[in-house]
């Protein structure tokens, strides 16, 4: 059988795959592709004995991770989701934030008389901004649950990037780079190979704020890769070390497409692929053309905004890295923010259950980040010396101290240059009245080095032939199973 994505592109009647790809993509903002659930729920109505009995009696529920949390969480009671998670099984129209009776029928195969039943009060889980129930059980009975952010968005908010035009990018096994289309100004699509996504709604009086979003599939999933599969490090941060030892990878080129491409390329028969390898190269050149791979892809993502931000700011894993944050600095041609909590997501999970409990009245009156950087330190480094520690950057010192709750506008700021206070405590999540402490957060910046810039555009150049040689890969299928053979091959007597 055909694989459902080719399925349903050929199903529109009377269209091109370009041209259904095209009405999904105005309903949804989002490509025909598996990444996304509604493909994943369609193959269990397809497939599997026990979602068939289930469907058939009328105890089947279908939603994503947060829904089935707080399912049990509320004992049950409660079958909802968050318009941002929502959004991500592709079953919900961007401009209604509600599910798409259409976009049911096409998607999960149903016909158009069983598309209403699949609606939120049946299978589907109701789609809200705030207000997931009460949790009924344990420790935290009686805790409401206000925030369930998918968690990019939730970086999103923890980085906030509340204004048009700000960009975040969290790096874990993969890399999400999201950029602010801003609040109330209606949906922003790309024509470049990003998708439009629901950057996050605080409250269902508040206007959604969309986002635009780069998908890069293969970041620390990469280093983990380096490390375990090619053993030439212990771990991904000694690969990562590995790699700073050396000032370039010596012309060696590495796009980890390990299973396709996703942005802005979108090709899922791409396969990786090592340009320019040569007996010179060692592990170290291996480790620094991974390294780059990472920061060329988050450059390709950035090419492809509708405009070049002022800032990109980092979270996740990879951002504890000095020397990749310089890197990408001098690749991006772009200052880079890293916070000294680099758990963005967690601090946007926290910032949507304050404003969803009421603790804060939206976003904004978290106050503006208003700290611009001042003149960079320089720091000098003897010629031809690798350091991991960035070149040219300013930190942001933190300090926290205990204070009595104040209202947002009259939390004092200390008298530290480049302080920017966030209040929130873990009790203030879910009681208004609750006492709360006043956080610094702190920030280092990474300046990118100009005179860097010519070079690093020959290597991107280069980088970019690497990868169309990769793009539309010819699988081998000689025994024409429709499977590449290289994934049919029996394994059983490699040495682990």
């Amino acid at each position: 059988a055909k694989p459902i994505c080719d399925r349903i592109l050929e199903g529109v009647a009377g269209s091109s795959g370009d041209d259904a790809a095209c009405v999904y993509k105005e309903k949804t903002g989002l490509r025909i592709d598996s990444y996304f659930s509604a493909f994943k729920m369609r193959w269990l109505l397809e497939n599997n004995p026990d979602v068939q009995a289930a469907r058939a009696d009328g105890s089947l529920a279908l939603g994503t991770m947060e829904s089935f949390l707080i399912f049990h969480l509320t004992g049950g009671e409660r079958h909802v989701t968050d318009v941002t998670n929502a959004h991500r099984t592709m079953l919900m129209n961007l401009h209604t934030l509600d599910w798409d009776p259409e976009l049911c029928e096409v998607l999960l195969g149903v016909d158009s008389t069983e598309a209403s039943s699949l609606l939120p009060e049946s299978i589907l889980p109701n789609a809200h901004p705030t207000g997931f129930g009460v949790i009924q059980e344990g420790v935290l009975k009686g805790v409401p649950i206000c925030g369930a952010l998918g968690d990019q968005q939730s970086a999103l908010v923890g980085q906030r990037c509340f204004e048009k035009g700000n960009l975040k990018s969290t790096f874990g096994s993969s890399n999400v780079l999201l950029m602010n289309c801003g609040e109330g100004e209606g949906v922003v699509y790309s024509d470049d190979g990003l998708l439009t996504t629901v950057g996050y709604q605080m409250g269902p009086n508040t206007p959604p704020a969309y986002a635009l979003e780069g998908v890069v599939a293969v970041s620390g999933l990469g280093l983990r890769w380096m490390s375990e599969n090619l053993r030439i490090a212990e771990n991904p941060k000694e690969v990562v070390d590995i790699a700073s030892s050396v000032t370039s990878s010596k012309g060696l080129y590495f796009v980890p497409a390990f299973s396709g491409l996703f942005g802005p390329y979108w090709d899922a028969e791409a396969r990786g692929i090592m340009m320019g390898l040569t007996g010179y190269h060692t592990r170290e050149h291996v480790a620094r053309a991974m390294v780059d791979a990472v920061c060329f892809q988050c450059k390709d993502v950035m090419d492809a905004m509708p405009v070049p931000p002022s800032m990109l700011k980092v979270d996740g894993g990879l951002a504890n890295s000095d020397f990749v944050m310089q890197l990408l600095a001098d690749v991006t041609q772009t200052t880079v923010e890293k916070p000294s909590n680099v758990e963005s997501t967690a601090l946007g999970a926290a910032i949507a259950a304050g404003v969803g409990c009421g603790h804060w009245e939206s976003v904004h009156s978290l106050g503006k980040d208003n700290t611009d950087p001042q003149p960079c330190l320089h720091l000098q480094q003897a010629e031809a010396t690798v350091t991991s520690r960035p070149r040219l950057f300013t930190e942001r010192r933190a300090t926290a101290a205990a204070a009595p709750s104040l209202p947002p506008s009259s939390v004092p700021r200390p008298r530290v240059a480049h302080s920017s206070p966030l209040t929130t405590t873990a009790t203030s999540l879910c009681s208004p009245e609750s006492s709360a402490g006043t956080l610094t957060q702190s920030s280092t910046f990474f300046e990118p080095e100009q005179d860097a810039a010519g070079a690093i555009a020959r290597r991107h150049k280069k980088w970019k032939d690497a990868v169309s040689r990769c793009m539309g890969w010819q699988h081998d299928d000689e025994d024409g199973d429709g499977n590449d053979d290289a994934e049919d091959d029996d394994d059983s007597d490699i040495d682990e």
